[in-house]
């Protein structure tokens, strides 16, 4: 603003009228503004004459020294700069320095009444903030504390060392350490993620009941205080005193839970079970077991995780559980009105639930409960629909658990169940059944599949999540649970609408529900390799490959080899490449199994299909998998053999007596033309 004095007077008129924007090249609606100008022009012009030599650069500089000293000398007589001492004192008004050295005086009148300085007396053993009184916690108390004693002992040693230097030393030097104080602790990152994550399902579903405006849709809710519920829990336990005090006094406390039901896993109560692969991979190593009873005396282990991984041991203490949780309640005054166990008794007790109630204190049997599921999964989902509560809260970490009970809600119209939806510490997130339901079949993306199947859709959404893994089945290489549903909401109609052969939920029906698992697949391996497809969608795929003279089950294996071999050249590995078509039909029949088992949850008998012939074997008590076909197997084999030995040719691979010439095969890495290469070898990809 001082350069303003050295323009034409005809240019400070403008300026004083309010012309804020100049023209630099004269054209209407190109102004930019005032300063803006001048550091176009000028400076730039000035700051290219300093970096650059030349007489063109000389005599700009030259021309420019006096007009900027001019500026220069106008601008500190605007800001009055020539007196050091009079700019101190005129430029700092004197209402500032009272306000200063007010805050000065009551900081140090603060530190005085508080003690903490000049004070030869004794310390208090709690500090307190001296302008809001609040009293530290201990753990502050002692982090200052002891940072005060630090301090002086710094002092101390600074002043040997240094001011007097009578050691002759360098002062130790101190680590560096966070220091607890009375700031309020900021949320964890993952804290903020989870509160992130409920806002956009809040958002989500307001949405959703706009666009849905017709249907009579609830929200999503977080319950901390609910009426009396029944309260399944799927828990592993210290001692029978300590998941007591946490399982049942808790939940009596938080929820006024009037019925508490503790369910366990009763692995092997069928025989071999599939989910033994996944439990051997858990464990680990297999430990020996050092335990053959557990009584109410038996020591506590002293590594709890090598001890839950040998099973005898962890079934042992399961069953020492479901007992004495029901003799601890016998006598606790603060015992519910009914407490029941179940799936951790074997013998005489193998399948019952045994129940104690202020009514009867006794240890009884609950013949209604009597069942013999084998996963705790599908045994609270058994006890759901046996108890006469109409509102139940399933207190489970495990996923399996709440997808096990999406198809039977239709069955507990007159029950709202609530699930946890997630197993954080301290977190009492639940959701409700009753709305999620709900809230599918009013989607509109899911709409596409028709009137007729919409009460169908937690069936999907359950297959859905076995297909793309669980405790039972495998999982695809690169491919989400995530990246499975988003496909489905894209192509529903495609994979399972009204006019497809074959539906997702005809598990009953293997091979009817095969094509609709092929088109799922085919769907998933398309979305993601998209570009290396001409058609824009899986459904003009396939029907540019349909052919009336062959069966559905031929074109779509016809659809699936046409994707497969499409992105076999995209992808980083074998691992990713889509698995053939006998593969794909063995995971479906795994995938049969497991929801065949589960329509069973609410049913006290449980009748598991045979193993050999849904994609398993089981030799000497142990279950494998069946992965593909003897004859996929070989091929395989053949082709690995084949990579391994490779051809012997050194002058290009010509002649037929090339082993991969003669079996239509492609030279590799390890033939002995790409070792040696006199000439180029023939039997190469061009």
């Amino acid at each position: 603003m001082a350069e303003l004095k050295q323009f034409p007077p005809d240019i400070l008129s403008n300026f004083k009228k309010g012309a804020f924007a100049v023209s630099i090249s004269g054209n209407d609606g190109c102004s930019v503004a005032f300063d803006e100008a001048h550091e176009m022009l000028i400076n730039k012009e000035f700051k290219m004459a300093m970096t650059t030599t030349g007489m063109g650069s000389m005599s700009r500089l030259l021309h420019y020294l006096p007009y900027r000293a001019r500026v220069l000398k106008n601008l500190k007589s605007e800001i009055q700069c020539t007196d050091k001492s009079k700019r101190s004192q005129e430029s700092l008004p004197l209402s500032l320095f009272k306000s200063h050295e007010a805050n000065v005086v009551q900081y140090f009148g603060k530190l005085t009444d508080a003690g903490l300085l000049f004070n030869e007396g004794p310390q208090p053993d709690r500090i307190h903030h001296i302008f809001t009184g609040e009293i530290s916690s201990e753990v502050v108390s002692q982090d200052l504390q002891t940072f005060y004693d630090k301090g002086e002992e710094d002092l101390v040693a600074f002043i040997r060392c240094v001011v007097l230097n009578t050691s002759g030393t360098k002062p130790p030097k101190r680590s560096r350490r966070n220091l607890k104080t009375f700031t309020v602790k900021k949320k964890s990152i993952q804290k903020q993620s989870y509160e992130i994550k409920d806002q956009k399902l809040q958002i989500l579903s307001l949405r959703r009941q706009v666009a849905l405006s017709k249907h009579q849709i609830s929200l999503l809710s977080v319950y901390t205080n609910l009426f009396p519920f029944h309260v399944p829990f799927v828990v592993q336990m210290d001692y029978p005193s300590k998941p007591y005090r946490r399982w049942v006094v808790k939940a009596m406390r938080e929820f006024n839970a009037c019925e508490i039901h503790i369910v366990f896993d009763h692995p092997g109560r069928h025989g071999c079970s599939p989910k033994d692969i996944e439990r051997v991979r858990r464990d680990g190593t297999v430990e020996e077991a050092l335990y053959t009873e557990i009584l109410p005396e038996t020591l506590c282990p002293s590594n709890w995780r090598k001890f839950l991984c040998v099973r005898s041991q962890k079934r042992l203490l399961v069953n020492f559980l479901s007992m004495e949780l029901l003799h601890i309640a016998e006598q606790a005054d603060t015992a519910p009105i009914i407490l029941i166990t179940a799936g951790g008794f074997d013998g005489d007790n193998t399948d019952q639930a045994l129940s104690v109630s202020k009514n009867n204190p006794t240890i009884s049997v609950v013949s209604e409960l009597t069942s013999n599921h084998e996963e705790g999964d599908s045994r609270v989902w058994f006890h759901t629909g046996k108890t006469t509560c109409e509102r139940v809260v399933i207190y489970s970490p495990d996923r399996d658990t709440f997808h096990v009970g999406l198809p039977l809600m239709s069955s507990f119209t007159s029950k709202q169940v609530y699930v946890q939806l997630r197993a954080a510490k301290n977190d009492n997130l639940f959701i409700d059944m009753n709305v999620l339901i709900n809230l599918l079949t009013c989607d509109v993306s899911l709409q596409k599949v028709g009137p007729s199947l919409i009460d169908h859709i937690p069936t999907f959404f359950q297959t859905l999540y076995v297909v793309s893994g669980c405790d039972f089945t495998s999982f695809f290489k690169g491919h989400s649970k995530k990246g499975f549903l988003d496909v489905f909401f894209r192509d529903c109609e495609f994979i399972t609408g009204p006019d497809a052969c074959g539906k997702l939920d005809d598990f009953r029906h293997s091979e009817v529900g095969l094509l609709a698992f092929y088109r799922l697949i085919g769907s998933v391996y398309f979305r993601k390799h998209c570009s290396a497809f001409e058609a824009e969608s899986p459904r003009e795929l396939l029907l540019s490959l349909w052919l009336t003279e062959k069966s559905n089950l031929e074109n779509h294996t016809t659809f699936l080899e046409s994707i497969r071999n499409g992105h076999f050249h995209r992808i980083s590995g074998e691992s990713e490449w889509m698995p053939s078509t006998d593969a794909l039909r063995l995971h479906w029949q795994r995938c049969c199994w497991v929801l065949t088992v589960w329509a069973h949850a609410c049913s006290s008998n449980v009748t598991v299909p045979e193993l050999t012939s849904h994609g398993w074997t089981v030799a000497n008590d142990k279950v494998s998998v069946v992965w593909d076909t003897e004859v996929n197997l070989e091929k395989v084999n053949r082709n690995i053999q084949h990579l391994k030995e490779g051809c012997k040719c050194k002058k290009g691979c010509t002649r037929n007596w090339c082993k991969c010439r003669k079996d239509g095969k492609i030279c590799s890495i390890f033939c002995q033309c790409q070792i040696v290469r006199i000439k180029p070898c023939q039997m190469l990809i061009p």
